[in-house]
């Protein structure tokens, strides 16, 4: 009987797992190769196969981690829903899995921080990270323009960087001090309610989210 095929894929995605396990655990720096390959299960080459490093392997948890919060922002219906609401969906949608990020950001600080960061391609990943937040809050900011529901001398590229930085903020503060979750959904609440108030030509209106 011949050996069953490997799943170079699935197999990639055990050891990813299984690292982000061992680093939730022991904390980036005090994690080991060996460690990562004793979770999954599997020899440390067999590790070595995949990946080539401890920090080639947090560098592509940090991407697939950022390009999850693009797959659900996909999903927001922007020409369908109504603005206000498009928009309530993007500033949940960032930080929808805070205990993942809790994780993500930490090594991203590490990596970012030490030598290899920018030969690693951090730089690259955090700046299409940008581009493509942008990408989709500014359609939303566009429908909400077109359909003169928000201001006309909206500066959209200097209010994006401001909102996305602001999300970051709250993430990194919950990373931080580590509060209830329901600390953090106040926290968000308040921010849609602040970018509501400064988008909205008519400030008399009341907006409850």
């Amino acid at each position: 009987m011949s050996p069953k095929p490997v799943d170079k894929e699935e197999k990639r995605k055990i050891i990813l797992d299984a690292a982000l396990k061992v680093y939730k655990e022991n904390g980036f720096s005090d994690s080991k190769v060996e460690d990562i390959a004793k979770k999954a299960n599997i020899g440390k080459g067999t590790v070595y196969e995949y990946f080539r490093s401890k920090e080639e392997i947090a560098v592509k948890l940090i991407e697939n981690s950022f390009n999850s919060q693009i797959q659900i922002l996909k999903k927001i219906k922007i020409k369908e829903d109504p603005p206000l609401e498009s928009l309530k969906s993007f500033i949940s949608s960032l930080i929808e899995e805070v205990d993942l990020l809790s994780v993500i950001i930490p090594l991203h600080f590490e990596i970012w921080s030490g030598k290899k960061g920018k030969a690693m391609g951090l730089n690259k990943i955090m700046s299409e990270r940008f581009e493509k937040l942008s990408f989709y809050f500014n359609r939303i900011l566009n429908e909400g323009k077109t359909k003169n529901i928000f201001r006309k001398d909206l500066n959209r590229r200097t209010f994006i960087s401001v909102v996305i930085s602001s999300i970051d903020g709250i993430i990194l503060y919950n990373i931080l001090y580590k509060p209830k979750k329901s600390h953090i959904q106040t926290q968000l609440n308040e921010l849609e309610k602040l970018l509501t108030y400064y988008l909205l030509p008519n400030k008399e209106e009341n907006y409850e989210f």
